[in-house]
């Protein structure tokens, strides 16, 4: 019975560890894209250019049938997910629209408007003639629209 209680403890010490290990590493973030079809649907999931019809892209989510793989989508609509999150919790996507909402006093970019876009390595809030990153501590920020709607 002490034998069984030992490897019992040694695997709750084990998951709390793993846990603890877990919670203290930096994480992946989700590599997903979106794109709008020719019928204006959205369809979310993996990116795949189709060589049979000369690098068409289509997107395969997790709700494809089995019999048509994914979904075909205009290049133009294409946006990748940034793995951040607006102040509302809907996923940020490249070519989203919004505002920057400041959290504290002070900060530079209150009231900024710009659309999502990727360059120099990171997820970028540009309006043409200024930017500001995506991700910060001293701000939001909120999707009113994105570049594909209008």
């Amino acid at each position: 019975m002490a034998g069984f209680f030992i490897r019992k403890s040694c695997v709750v010490l084990e998951y709390l560890f793993t846990c603890t290990k877990i919670k203290n590493t930096i994480s992946m973030r989700t590599i997903k894209f979106r794109g709008k079809t020719k019928n204006g649907k959205w369809v979310y999931g993996q990116l795949v250019f189709d060589a049979l019809k000369n690098d068409t892209p289509f997107i395969i989510s997790a709700f494809s049938r089995f019999e048509n793989w994914g979904d075909y989508v205009l290049p133009e609509t294409i946006g990748q997910f940034t793995g951040h999150f607006d102040l509302n919790g809907n996923e940020i996507y490249d070519g989203d629209e919004g505002e920057i909402t400041s959290i504290h006093v002070g900060v530079k970019a209150d009231g900024f408007k710009g659309v999502v876009k990727y360059y120099e390595s990171a997820f970028w809030v540009d309006n043409g003639s200024d930017a500001h990153l995506l991700w910060s501590d001293s701000y939001e920020f909120e999707i009113t629209g994105n570049v594909h709607e209008k």
